[in-house]
């Protein structure tokens, strides 16, 4: 346990890997971005605060795609999603995704993310679109009925929270929310760079899963190809279907 932060030590060995990730991953991002991420308490962001993400949206509104792009993921989701889906993607941000998957086919894409700043650029941006609506909503406090999707998305936000404070507890509320609002036998996408060694035993808190993860090689530039660490090479995409509970 790191008594500065009173957490157990990987979780911070987890927040210096996020962060030279992110930064590589947004290496030809604007300037502005990196001054909004150098705003942070005891030298590290908390990508849980919903501040920051008000702060970066404002400042920076340009559309921003982690990780993965939707035409690496379309033979994933193709897969295992129809068009008819009912589908959540939690922590959507300005994301590209959902409009990608709308062109797709894909006719019920319902989005939330903590910042209110990036759902109304959202709500803007796509007002014409009925494929398309966007939610301020917390992805630890959802305000859907049970068993209300057939499909919920998510890349980013775990890793995201992992983070922040309070981390592991916040997982846990999400994949119990996440778990509650999808019927049986729906699927929750959870694209990641963390490996399952470091995310399985999130999955496995909450019962009622059923995981397959899948590995997708990263697509962009300054990635290190002399380490040995897979996950400097793939991003993870967990496949959690919910079983009958």
């Amino acid at each position: 346990i790191n008594a500065e932060y009173g957490v157990p030590m990987y979780l911070n060995l987890y927040k210096n890997k996020f962060l030279k990730r992110l930064f590589s991953h947004q290496k030809k991002q604007a300037p502005k971005v990196r001054a909004v991420q150098q705003n942070t308490t005891n030298g590290m962001t908390d990508y849980g605060d919903v501040t920051y993400w008000d702060d970066r949206y404002k400042q920076d509104p340009v559309p921003f795609e982690w990780y993965q792009h939707y035409d690496n993921l379309k033979h994933l989701l193709g897969k295992r999603i129809k068009f008819e889906d009912k589908i959540l993607q939690i922590g959507c941000g300005n994301s590209p995704l959902a409009e990608n998957m709308a062109n797709a086919g894909y006719l019920h894409v319902h989005n939330i993310d903590i910042s209110h700043v990036v759902i109304d650029m959202m709500k803007e941006r796509y007002k014409n679109n009925p494929r398309l609506t966007f939610e301020v909503m917390d992805c630890r406090k959802l305000n859907f009925s049970n068993d209300d999707f057939d499909v919920v998305i998510d890349k980013g936000t775990m890793d995201a929270i992992l983070c922040g404070d309070n981390s592991v507890a916040n997982v846990f509320e999400m994949m119990k929310e996440i778990q509650r609002v999808l019927k049986p036998g729906g699927i929750f996408v959870e694209i990641s760079y963390g490996s399952p060694d470091s995310r399985n035993h999130h999955f496995s808190s909450h019962s009622g899963w059923k995981v397959a993860v899948e590995k997708i090689k990263k697509n962009y530039g300054n990635v290190d190809a002399t380490t040995n660490d897979e996950s400097d090479h793939v991003h993870y995409v967990y496949i959690l279907t919910k079983t009958n509970i």
